[in-house]
């Protein structure tokens, strides 16, 4: 059956819902006609034990509005609506009053759709609009529209100076003149702008919603941005100058998608700081690879640091998403750091190790994204035994030590690792007789190092130093009395001519 008629600013009618069908509970259906850009306010009363609601739908009865007693529509063209009431079958009654008031006309200073939109230039002209009204269903919406020009740059920009809260979103249509999101956000008591690249010259909307009151809104062009210049290949990537200004670039739509590549030269213990910048409808980031283009080392990003180990070269891939409707972006590489580093970053490099207990101090010498020092040092087991291992981190911050074996052709393999946080932390492992390194890593700064071998050393209770034994090759007591010996005794006889006690002769 049709739906009744309820009249507009008519008295309220009256209802109920009956158990008058024993399968399905009833319900009724009503449809109000409206005059454009007028509001409607749709209210229904019920008694105590009754549970009567409404829905709201369009005159397609396409649903809008559900489960409420009180409800606005505006009518944009003078559409009808219709009104769902419903109850639950529960109930003993179902006892309603249901009204609709015409508020009365609200006028609109720009179209409520696309397809009406107001134009705006392009050339930073302020437009003023409002708001005009705001209802549970349709409230004032502003549609304007321009068509850019094929790789622009426009800012947009927003005006919102009273303390709510207002959205503004920007779409272009496709190559078959439907809409798709680029870009929206919200402006609160301030002035927003957005830059957005705009790789094809179709039709752009910007619709502005949400909560009443005045703006203003603004559309730039910045001009055109070039096509894509640069290499898609890592093979022959287009060459980025360190410290040179910020390159522009663009990814555009071929098949596959864009992508631009780079190479940039370094010198050993610089860091290098790569920042990419893009525009606030694009999805452009980068990744960056070994000169040999193997694996990645650093995934998606806009702003990262690398810290060359020999001076070799690193390679950039730009990339971004084919569904964006731009992809401009400006890269740039920065040289900001030269390091120093005490200890060698690789285990084939490593530095030897003394391994009698005494503390040897070192630096984690920089960090970056890629790149971070790394301090290696090897150490020959002598025989099998208990090996002690100290690691003195009073930094309020992690190191990482980690023990390597030897595979059967040399290279190192993890045995162990553990942890020093603002702490020494000091563990025993039985080793086998071999060759052993240690890596330490970590952030920034000092820390020491000790590894205390079984082994009989010079000096230990069962190997104490001999009567005159006061120096060595190294400056230090060697268990062996020779011209060291002599030499040091020769260049200090003033002062000590006695190398026992109780001269206490140190070198």
């Amino acid at each position: 059956a049709s739906p009744s008629t309820i009249a507009i600013d008519a008295d309220a009618t009256t209802g109920t819902l009956d158990h008058s069908n024993p399968i399905e509970y009833d319900t009724d259906w009503f449809v109000f006609n409206t005059d454009a850009l007028h509001m409607y306010r749709i209210q229904l009363t019920r008694v105590d034990n009754c549970d009567v609601v409404f829905d709201i739908y369009n005159a397609d009865c396409a649903y809008i509005v559900g489960s409420t007693l009180d409800a606005t529509v505006s009518s944009w063209y003078g559409e009808d609506y219709k009104i769902y009431v419903r109850g639950n079958a529960g109930a003993i009654g179902n006892f309603y009053t249901l009204k609709v008031t015409d508020l009365g006309l609200y006028p609109d200073d720009s179209g409520n759709t696309f397809d009406v939109a107001t134009p705006i230039p392009t050339d930073g002209t302020r437009i003023d609009g409002a708001i005009q009204y705001n209802s549970t269903y349709r409230s004032d919406e502003d549609w304007y529209t321009f068509t850019p020009d094929a790789y622009g740059m426009y800012q947009l920009k927003l005006t919102n100076a009273i303390g709510n809260w207002k959205q503004i979103e920007l779409f272009q249509a496709d190559s078959f003149g439907n809409l798709g999101l680029i870009l929206n956000w919200w402006s609160n008591n301030d002035t927003q702008g957005r830059t957005v690249h705009l790789e094809y010259s179709r039709p752009c909307y910007i619709r502005i919603s949400n909560e009443g009151g005045n703006y203003a809104l603004s559309v730039e062009s910045f001009g055109v941005i070039g096509t894509d210049s640069f290499s898609n290949s890592c093979e022959e990537p287009s060459l980025i100058g360190v410290n040179d200004p910020a390159i522009e670039g663009t990814l555009d739509h071929s098949d596959p998608y864009d992508q631009d590549w780079f190479v940039f030269h370094t010198e050993p213990l610089h860091t290098y700081r790569i920042l990419l910048a893009r525009g606030d409808n694009c999805s452009a980031a980068f990744e960056v690879y070994p000169a040999s283009c193997g694996g990645v080392v650093i995934g998606n990003s806009t702003d990262v640091t690398v810290t060359s180990w020999k001076g070799e070269d690193y390679k950039i891939r730009v990339n971004g998403s084919s569904g964006s409707y731009g992809n401009y972006y400006t890269l740039q590489v920065t040289d900001i750091a030269t390091n120093v580093d005490e200890f060698p970053n690789t285990w084939e490099e490593a530095a030897t190790i003394r391994k009698d207990g005494v503390f040897v101090e070192a630096k984690i010498d920089y960090n970056s994204t890629y790149g971070t020092d790394k301090d290696w040092v090897t150490f020959i087991a002598g025989r099998d035994g208990q090996y002690e291992f100290s690691l003195h981190n009073l930094a309020g911050d992690w190191k990482l030590f980690t023990l390597y074996s030897t595979n059967e052709i040399g290279q190192p393999v993890a045995l162990t690792y553990f942890w020093a946080n603002n702490s020494t932390n000091t563990q025993t492992y039985s080793l086998g007789a071999g060759r052993y390194y240690i890596a330490i890593e970590g952030t920034c700064c000092d820390y020491r190092l000790r590894v205390l071998s079984p082994e009989p050393r010079c000096g230990d209770l069962e190997h104490a130093y001999p009567l005159g034994d006061v120096s060595g090759p190294n400056g230090e007591k060697d268990c062996v009395v020779n011209l060291h010996d002599l030499a040091a005794m020769a260049s200090t006889w003033m002062q000590c001519t006695n190398p026992n006690p109780p001269c206490y002769f140190k070198p």
